[in-house]
């Protein structure tokens, strides 16, 4: 962290992710972990994800938010599921249940019926809304963030709203 502070000159936005740092790292470090079980990789992520944070940082109007928390949090776990499976690709770790469910929860003021349905998609579908319809980002964006492919971010933003329209009707919310 400390060479990545090194190398911005801007000293509000070093400032902003200094603020990002010292509120989040645990929590990043803490899930990345969860998903990973090895400090030295948990602790990579969180370094990744920081790198990744900086370069969106411009559009995280607040350092200490509810919408900027889920951000850091959606941004360390993909990478700690990416690294995941890469592991898995190779024969390091067996895969668990709790990363193909999704264990990851944000607090969110107000939540209701929708937003419990939401928080029961897979990460990968839950963090695409999350990011589109939270905090606004475009599918381009989407796809920066995640690593993906602009089309790959569009079809899954499709699949998680046809996902969560059948979870709705089967509860009788549409």
């Amino acid at each position: 962290m400390l060479f990545l502070l090194a190398s911005i000159t801007d000293e509000k936005t070093k400032s902003k992710l200094e603020m990002i740092y010292n509120a989040y790292s645990d929590a990043m470090y803490y899930r990345a972990y969860g998903i990973l079980h090895n400090v030295h990789d948990a602790e990579d992520v969180v370094q990744g994800a920081f790198v990744k944070i900086l370069e969106n940082i411009d559009k995280l109007e607040q350092p200490i938010s509810n919408r900027t928390r889920s951000f850091v949090l959606i941004i360390a776990e993909n990478r700690a599921i990416d690294l995941y499976r890469r592991k898995k690709k190779y024969g390091e770790v067996e895969l668990e249940e709790d990363i193909q469910e999704g264990s990851l929860s944000f607090p969110y003021e107000g939540e209701d019926l929708i937003t419990e349905q939401i928080l029961k998609l897979q990460p990968k579908d839950r963090n695409v809304l999350i990011l589109k319809y939270v905090h606004g980002y475009n599918y381009a964006e989407i796809a920066q963030i995640t690593d993906t492919t602009e089309e790959a971010a569009k079809k899954a933003g499709q699949r998680a709203k046809e996902k969560l329209e059948k979870m709705c009707k089967e509860l009788g919310m549409l």
